[in-house]
């Protein structure tokens, strides 16, 4: 099934959609919502597409487009995804454990910042003066193309970014007026004016969540200013991410009515669902002769552990090559449900998703309260949280950001060797910050 069968489907039942939404949301409230902190949480926004998907599944089994033994193997892959989840218990920012601040060398995250800060502000000029402003560009997609040089400015835009910006919350909130935190101030400037440039539909929302997961890591160090802040502003900054989000639109698609287009784009969010499992398409997909290199061929590419010839094609242009009759070089995020059944099989695809919903958690909640406070500390779990946000939805995805962040992690390293050479290397205890 394609997405104008879909729509036409959606159009024709409108109503039994809207029901089956109203019946997931409200399951998902009454499991999950102890768990979610804000509307700026990266978990809330990662369940509404769960949410968007779970909807699907039952509508279309509702009006007879799915096969039951279709839509047991969802329920029983996503309940092992939900069951792993709920295996730790959520944040509770009412009874953080606020440790003793250890002493961390000031110098090491000061030149992880300004090298990796002036590094993606580089890149991404570059980027806009040999290939162009992607907002204006018929498809952003193709701002960097094949061209390999690009392709790498591009990765460590993607490796570099999250942690920047999460050091640049941390030296604005600062209580030194000093040489960071007015740079910190150029820099937020610069994230928002390209991430809108980029053509990026939820730029501002993300770059408000990356705001959250700083504001909540802060609550760790006994300070609850930027969290009241986002707390307080909630309506206003919502408002404000709405309308970037449309004004993106205007510039980047043709559309007269912006909020229909995005409404749109939310409605087939569980486009991997329902062009899969109806009319047992996805039997044309299965590969079960080596589920770990389907799975990870990229990293282990990478590692030349396999040779690039031996990298299937993604699964979800495979798909979308099956409906189109033709290769597009896109298609949809293959969901942890559709992976492990093409790849692992029935049973082996719920242990996967298990198997994701226990990493998520882990990552999430419980990481959150082993790492110790800190600007490094701050790095670490703001990286791999936001990697794990992408688990449920785009696993591949999901790897990737998680290899940026043992990247990342590389730099922050050298940043600690360059700190030591240093005559003058300080220690400066972050709790006075």
């Amino acid at each position: 099934m394609n997405s104008p069968e879909f729509m036409l489907l959606l159009y024709r039942n409108w109503d039994i959609m809207l029901l089956s939404m109203l019946i997931v949301s409200l399951l998902y409230i009454l499991f999950f919502k102890k768990y979610f902190l804000s509307i700026f949480d990266p978990l809330l926004f990662s369940f509404f597409f769960s949410i968007i998907g779970a909807s699907t599944m039952l509508f279309l089994f509702i009006i007879n487009k799915l096969e039951w033994k279709y839509f047991l193997f969802y329920l029983l892959s996503q309940g092992a995804f939900f069951f792993g989840f709920l295996l730790f218990n959520p944040i509770n920012t009412k009874k953080i454990n606020r440790e003793n601040h250890k002493q961390y060398s000031i110098l090491t995250i000061k030149y992880f910042y300004l090298i990796t800060s002036i590094l993606l502000i580089a890149f991404q000029l570059f980027i806009y003066v040999f290939k162009g402003i992607p907002l204006f560009m018929e498809s952003r997609l193709n701002v960097i193309g094949g061209d390999t040089l690009f392709k790498f400015y591009n990765r460590l835009k993607d490796v570099f970014n999250i942690p920047v910006m999460l050091l640049m919350f941390y030296f604005i909130f600062s209580k030194e007026n000093n040489f960071f935190k007015k740079y910190s101030f150029f820099v937020l400037l610069f994230a928002i004016v390209s991430n809108i440039l980029n053509g990026s539909k939820s730029a501002l929302m993300s770059l408000v969540m990356i705001y959250f997961v700083f504001s909540i890591f802060q609550l760790k160090n006994n300070e609850s200013k930027s969290f009241n802040i986002l707390r307080k502003h909630t309506k206003k900054i919502f408002i404000f991410a709405l309308l970037g989000a449309i004004i993106v639109v205007i510039f980047s698609e043709e559309t007269t009515n912006p909020l229909f287009f995005i409404l749109y784009r939310i409605f087939i969010g569980g486009d991997s669902f329902f062009m899969t499992f109806p009319y047992g398409t996805i039997e044309n997909f299965v590969s079960r002769d080596n589920w770990f290199i389907n799975l990870f061929a990229s990293p282990l590419s990478l590692l030349g552990i396999i040779s690039p010839n031996d990298v299937p094609s993604p699964l979800g242009f495979d798909i979308m090559a099956y409906h189109n009759k033709a290769n597009l070089f896109k298609g949809p995020n293959p969901r942890h449900n559709i992976l492990g059944y093409v790849y692992i099989g029935y049973y082996g695809g719920i242990v996967f998703s298990f198997i994701i919903g226990l990493f998520f958690s882990f990552i999430r909640n419980k990481l959150y309260k082993i790492l110790t406070p800190g600007p490094i500390g701050l790095v670490i779990y703001g990286s791999l949280f936001f990697s794990v946000t992408k688990l449920e939805a785009d696993f591949y995805n999901a790897l990737a950001a998680l290899i940026n962040t043992l990247i990342c992690l590389l730099f922050i390293f050298i940043g600690y060797v360059l700190s030591k050479v240093q005559k003058n290397d300080i220690k400066y205890n972050y709790s006075y910050i």
